[in-house]
């Protein structure tokens, strides 16, 4: 599941530098909420009217790399309850992290089980999300590609759950490829009149008649006219890049995407591009629960009572 509209546009303004804007780290711990309903990356229906009911602090540790992307996860079970209500015949389905402001800034969210399965808790019952369920990443970047870089993706992971500043690029460029990062390394053309294209100018997903959680440039970028063919044979451009410095082979590569019609490139002819940085969902972070079952388990507060004598 997706991040949500705040947290995808806070970062996109932040890394790309729209507006002058900076976005902390969120403030305060972060707070982990039950919900029922289907969540939105706009919405989160929160259980309400419950006297027994609130949020639960949590403490992440730090990002590890897990089958090639960076995680945090819940270090240890959070307990819900005993709740005062009966949550039977509208269960509990969806869980979310908030950052520690009042009322909370919406971060992430997802669903209990996969494929979904509701969680009904009867009245006088616990509710435990156990250790390590809760599962936020990146997407692979070599699926999506939206993130190439690890360091990256673990900078924004520390950034919004650890409280860690991710230090954004001081300038960004545009570079183009004859390959695709999902199959092999970055290639740009080598011929010598090709240069990268600094670029400032995007567009602003939290204006009037922007799209959350995307950023397109604000008008054509426009590449040198060549000097000699940047392509050969069958080789066309058909991706785009975004670096975070100016000279080709140079940098890390930190966005990328797919052009909608790869060309080849001879001389004389000035290749002009429109792209977008779209991290609509489901585009680029997942919250989850990742142990078998559901993730989540529903205790009889008896039961509940007896397992704190044993301990």
């Amino acid at each position: 599941m997706p991040a949500s509209n705040y947290l995808a546009t806070s970062l996109l303004k932040h890394l790309l530098r729209i507006g002058g804007t900076t976005f902390y780290p969120p403030t305060g711990p972060m707070r982990l909420a039950l919900g029922t309903g289907i969540p939105t990356p706009a919405s989160f229906t929160e259980i309400a009217g419950d006297a027994n009911y609130h949020r639960r602090d949590v403490a992440f540790p730090p990002s590890t790399l897990v089958n090639g992307n960076y995680v945090v996860q819940n270090p240890e079970d959070v307990d819900f309850g005993p709740f005062q209500l009966d949550w039977t015949a509208t269960p509990i389905t969806c869980f979310a992290i908030f950052d520690g402001t009042a009322p909370g800034n919406l971060l992430v969210y997802g669903l209990f089980g996969n494929p979904p399965a509701p969680v009904p808790v009867p009245q006088n019952s616990f509710l435990k999300v156990r250790a390590e369920s809760v599962t936020i990443s990146l997407i692979n970047p070599k699926q999506t590609g939206a993130w190439d870089l690890p360091l990256l993706q673990q900078a924004v992971l520390e950034h919004v759950f650890r409280g860690t500043m991710c230090d954004r690029p001081a300038d960004l460029y545009v570079a183009l490829s004859k390959t695709s990062p999902s199959t092999a390394a970055f290639s740009e053309p080598s011929g010598a009149s090709y240069d990268r294209v600094h670029w400032t100018d995007w567009t602003d997903p939290a204006a009037a008649g922007g799209t959350p959680n995307k950023a397109t440039n604000g008008s054509s970028v426009e590449f040198k006219i060549p000097l000699e063919d940047w392509t050969s044979g069958a080789e066309t451009l058909n991706t785009f890049g975004i670096f975070d410095a100016p000279n080709p082979g140079s940098g890390n590569l930190l966005f990328w995407g797919g052009l909608d019609a790869p060309s080849a490139i001879t001389a004389g002819q000035k290749p002009t591009l429109n792209m977008g940085i779209d991290l609509d969902p489901p585009g680029w972070m997942v919250a989850g629960l990742t142990t078998p079952g559901n993730g989540a388990r529903r205790e009889r507060q008896q039961q509940h009572r007896s397992s704190k004598r044993k301990r």
